[in-house]
């Protein structure tokens, strides 16, 4: 039981690493796109940074939640001989 609701945990995990995934996909396309257009401006690359570094946080956060989660599936599965 406890196995699956790990299982169930790291889905929703992974489905949540998504947003952030493809937010950063989408404003570097964007940001490519103005460059080649000659149409990038300080303030929107300050703000692009912005996004960009708050998307990386979250990322980080879901891959530290990932980690914790396949630590108690291991103490779970294989409990240590005593």
């Amino acid at each position: 039981m406890a196995v699956r609701s790990s299982v169930l945990s790291l889905e929703a995990i992974t489905h949540e690493m998504r947003t952030p995934l493809t937010a950063l996909k989408t404003q570097t396309q964007l940001l490519k796109r103005l460059q080649e257009d000659g149409k990038l401006s300080p303030e929107f690359i300050q703000l692009t940074i912005r996004r960009l570094d708050e998307d990386t946080e979250r990322l980080i956060t879901l891959c530290e939640q990932i980690s914790q989660q396949c630590n108690h599936v291991m103490n779970v599965s294989y409990p240590k001989a005593g």
